[in-house]
């Protein structure tokens, strides 16, 4: 009969043992990839060191052995979403036997917060270190991705990012301290320069802390003569030397008092209260009654850990980060503000550095393809009827090219000018347009008021009308007149050597 019992008693023992492991919630310790595989090692209870090592293991905690991954299909379609450490599981045993179980990814929580809210759309966040995340946004009309620097707050001197200080305007509930008023010091921390006034606060002799028997079940701290004993009991050093907040929090955190501090508000279940897990604190709401009941709503809501949000990115892009985004209309890929510029779509593809008009663009299009250098004035433009290379926005150099001619400019249409085709070349200079033409049989050389011709220091001279023969130099006047047979000419003079 006691063997019976002995039997029933192991046998419901071994059912409550595969019951338990049906279904066991718990975080990833380990992670490994193996023979194509992912593996983990997941730990359901306080001890978060994995199994096979030498660290003492908590008697609640239970620990797995190498586990394989969930996959999200074996069909066509495939995804790898490898596992993370510290991420949160759910382990699920065919039958309760753990040797037969996978681990799979659990659902959002107030830890781990959904980074994106709305249906029809995915949104992956792949990569995230304290500097840097990689998004992947999906919708049936867009894929967007994001490589996003995140940014790191200046702080205050010692501190660090002041935004770490979580949800202090919960410390003006201790008003009711004698002779200290944190309503008016913290009640709104968004105007940092009121925390001047903290230089001369003397909270040494503070001695009324009855009051605070209000605040989550503090019930027996009459004993508590004033702040300066409490400072002691906690390890904290005099704060009446205290002469800022800065000072202040690192005094509080080298001391370990957040977890005090959070004790005296939320009654000791819940950790520091208010303050976050960078400070030394739990960086979640606290219990009141010795963790009976829940804290205020409000704080404990402001505590969750917020999740990284997708970010819009304008269409210039913004700094610190490159995007690559699709649609059915364009396509879009942009790196830091006003840097690389990318944008396609059924009427034009653009490439562009810098700001807008600033620095180099291309810009293609049904009727054009043009490049431009506004820093350098420079400019190349292919159209169907021309091809235009400029350099100067007032068009002083450009050539011009089509399929009948080349023109090329110095100084706009007035100044110097070369017309080239199959059959002459023309160069001419000036608004009266002195020039020479060149043909395959002629050449004519014509000057608006003047000309000249020269070979071997002998030169022939035209000027207002008048010819001057063999003269010495390009505009020498000749000194004899030319005798014809109606006698002395009045346009041809020479000089006779």
């Amino acid at each position: 009969m006691v063997r019976a019992i002995h039997a029933m008693e192991r046998r419901l023992q071994d059912l409550e043992r595969k019951f338990q492991n049906k279904e066991r919630l718990g975080k990833i310790v380990q992670v490994k990839y193996e023979k194509d595989r992912w593996y983990v090692k997941m730990n359901d209870g306080d001890d978060q060191t994995p199994s096979g090592g030498e660290t003492f293991s908590k008697q609640d905690t239970f620990k797995s052995g190498w586990m394989p991954w969930q996959a999200h299909s074996h069909s066509t379609i495939k995804y790898s979403t490898p596992p993370k450490v510290g991420q949160h599981a759910l382990l699920r045993s065919v039958g309760g036997h753990a040797e037969l179980a996978t681990v799979e990814p659990y659902h959002y929580g107030p830890d781990t917060p959904s980074p994106h809210g709305k249906q029809d759309e995915t949104v992956g966040l792949i990569h995230e270190k304290e500097d840097q995340q990689h998004w992947v946004h999906q919708t049936k009309d867009t894929n967007h991705l994001i490589i996003k620097s995140k940014k790191q707050g200046g702080g205050l001197p010692g501190l660090g990012d002041i935004g770490g200080l979580g949800d202090l305007a919960g410390l003006g509930q201790l008003a009711g301290l004698s002779g200290m008023d944190f309503s008016s010091m913290l009640g709104g921390l968004g105007n940092l320069g009121n925390l001047g006034n903290l230089a001369n606060l003397d909270i040494s002799n503070l001695t009324n802390l009855t009051q605070l028997t209000q605040l989550g079940g503090l019930t027996n701290i009459s004993q508590l003569a004033d702040i300066g004993n409490l400072a002691k009991m906690a390890g904290l050093p005099d704060l009446a030397q205290l002469g800022n907040v800065v000072n202040i929090a690192q005094q509080v955190k080298s001391a370990g008092l957040m977890g005090v501090v959070g004790k005296m508000i939320g009654g000791g279940a819940g950790g520091a209260a208010g303050v976050p897990a960078s400070l030394g604190g739990s960086g979640g709401g606290g219990y009141g009654g010795g963790g009976s009941g829940s804290g205020d709503a409000a704080g404990s809501q402001s505590q969750q850990t917020e999740a990284p949000k997708l970010p819009e990115i304008p269409e210039d892009g913004e700094d610190g980060v490159t995007q690559v985004k699709s649609t059915k209309e364009s396509v879009l890929k942009t790196v830091g503000k006003f840097k690389s510029y990318y944008r396609q779509d059924e009427k034009l593809v653009h490439i562009r550095y810098g700001e807008k008009d600033a620095k180099g663009d291309v810009l293609m299009d049904e009727n054009q393809v043009k490049i431009q250098f506004k820093d350098k004035k420079a400019l190349v433009k292919w159209t169907e009827e021309d091809l235009t290379v400029q350099f100067g926005e007032d068009e002083n150099a450009k050539m011009v090219m089509t399929e009948e001619d080349i023109t090329i400019t110095q100084g706009g249409e007035d100044a110097s000018k070369i017309y080239i085709t199959d059959h002459e070349i023309v160069v001419s200079q000036g608004e009266d347009a002195s020039r020479v033409t060149i043909q395959e049989d002629y050449v004519e050389v014509k000057g608006a008021a003047e000309c000249s011709c020269g070979v071997d220091g002998r030169w022939v001279y035209i000027n207002q009308g008048r010819v001057n023969l063999g003269v010495g130099g390009p505009k020498e006047m000749a000194q004899v007149r030319v005798m014809t047979e109606a006698g002395p000419s009045n346009r041809v003079w020479a000089n006779i050597a």
